[in-house]
């Protein structure tokens, strides 16, 4: 995999980061009415307080030279402990250069050591929610060995120290 991450650097998210992720989270939607914000900054501040994401551990950005947020992931534990989110976003701008496919390959990582860490051994659901129009996401998702399948895309994922499977979806 090359990734080209000349001027950018990857790291944690700190609280302070929540503006820069909203922001991209807006140009990604392209949310130009006021009300589509609020919903684009509410969602991210729900995310962020909920007890399965811990930020420190769960989610990476990217950033330029000037500290500008260009691509954003996390990997979540819903509460029901029956499936993990993928939230994945990068700038329009700095598509191609590999940054998407560095952070989903993180986000899998850290989903493996999730179950890892609370030692399930039984089928496990990675899920990522495209949009059907979303082509980038798509291909993204395909060449990193996605497949569509009942209109999901579906990748197949084990745990590094149980035969536990992952199932890793992403729906249309």
């Amino acid at each position: 995999m090359i990734v080209r991450l000349h001027n950018l650097a990857a790291r944690r998210p700190v609280l302070a980061d929540l503006a820069g992720i909203q922001r991209l989270f807006h140009i990604e939607c392209d949310c130009k009415d006021t009300d589509g914000y609020q919903r684009v900054e509410d969602d991210v501040q729900t995310r962020w307080r909920t007890q399965g994401l811990r930020l420190e551990r769960d989610a990476w950005v990217i950033v330029c030279k000037s500290q500008e947020i260009v691509a954003y992931t996390d990997v979540m534990l819903y509460e029901s402990a029956s499936y993990l989110t993928l939230t994945l976003i990068v700038h329009p701008a700095y598509r191609g250069r590999g940054i998407g496919t560095l952070l989903i390959r993180l986000a899998e990582q850290r989903a493996r050591d999730i179950v890892d860490e609370l030692a399930i051994e039984r089928p496990f659901a990675l899920q990522y929610v495209a949009h059907n129009q979303d082509l980038a996401a798509k291909n993204l998702l395909e060449r990193e060995g996605y497949e569509l399948r009942d209109a999901a895309y579906v990748k197949m994922l084990y745990s590094a120290t149980s035969d536990a499977l992952l199932y890793a979806e992403a729906a249309c």
